[in-house]
């Protein structure tokens, strides 16, 4: 759904109760930008409180609807006697790579948090915008195994939440992964309302301390923070079949943002920047 400017949902019933997620146009960009094809196993490598990964399911259940429909067209076309006609090579490539895969070739997004509070928040949300999703068995819980493994409703998209550090997984154990959505930890800086980032100014920082002291605690910060987002955004490009990472920050840093990717780049060359949204 999209709303004119200053309509106010956040007391509708639905919101409250979770069937209608509430979302900024920039923070459904990221799943946008990943784009994954209808039937491919995606990751949310931070993924709590679950608005991407949402967002993620929901285009790709959109992308199998369409994919069935082609496909049913094409087969309709095929009892008629007649062949689609392709006009150019692009839409060749395309349409071939859909006709070549079937809807009996299930979808799957991983989302991993490593905060537990938060695992099972993402976990409640999901089950109320109507993915089927067990609870962990006591047996499980005692385990400190706290893992969440369901499906959509017609079963075509396998979900799976995971309590743990995207960091410790090992992406071997990972083969089919082909997009993996990044959307770490940031400053925050380009969020309404944080001008205190956007400034590099901490309110925590002791206001005794010298404005120049103060801007190199912030700075700091910031360095502490873009050297945990290169560490996450090289494990993503480590996986042995990803095509294809999506790295988002709410942060208007240079050093979270362009200098995080460009560093990352240099030390994986086999991957490129493409243009994420070039119908924008």
């Amino acid at each position: 759904l999209v709303l004119p400017p200053k309509s106010d949902f956040h007391q509708h019933d639905l919101v409250k109760k979770g069937y209608l997620v509430l979302q900024d146009k920039a923070s459904c960009f990221t799943a946008a930008a990943l784009d994954p094809e209808p039937t491919w196993e995606c990751i949310d490598a931070c993924a709590a409180p679950g608005n991407k990964t949402s967002h993620l399911i929901a285009l790709l259940h959109q992308k199998r609807q369409q994919l069935q429909q082609q496909q049913e067209s094409n087969q309709k076309k095929k009892k008629k006697g007649i062949t689609p006609v392709i006009e150019s090579s692009c839409a060749s490539t395309s349409l071939s790579s859909i006709n070549s895969t079937t809807t009996t070739s299930s979808a799957r997004v991983v989302a991993f948090e490593r905060d537990l509070k938060r695992s099972r928040l993402l976990a409640r949300r999901l089950q109320i915008a109507g993915i089927i999703l067990p609870s962990p068995s006591k047996e499980q819980q005692h385990r400190q195994e706290n893992e969440w493994h369901g499906a959509t409703q017609d079963g075509h998209i396998n979900v799976s939440i995971r309590h743990g550090n995207f960091l410790d997984c090992n992406p071997e154990d990972y083969p089919k992964v082909k997009a993996i959505l990044v959307d770490p930890t940031c400053s925050g800086s380009g969020m309404v309302g944080r001008v205190d980032h956007l400034l590099r100014h901490k309110t925590n920082v002791s206001s005794q301390l010298s404005p120049e002291t103060q801007l190199s605690v912030a700075d700091e910060r910031v360095l502490k923070i873009a050297a945990f987002q290169k560490q996450i955004l090289a494990h993503a490009l480590s996986f042995p079949s990803v095509v294809r990472v999506a790295y988002s920050t709410c942060s208007v840093h240079n050093e979270e943002n362009e200098e995080v990717v460009k560093a990352t780049l240099k030390e994986f060359p086999e991957f490129r920047l493409r243009n994420a949204l070039p119908n924008w």
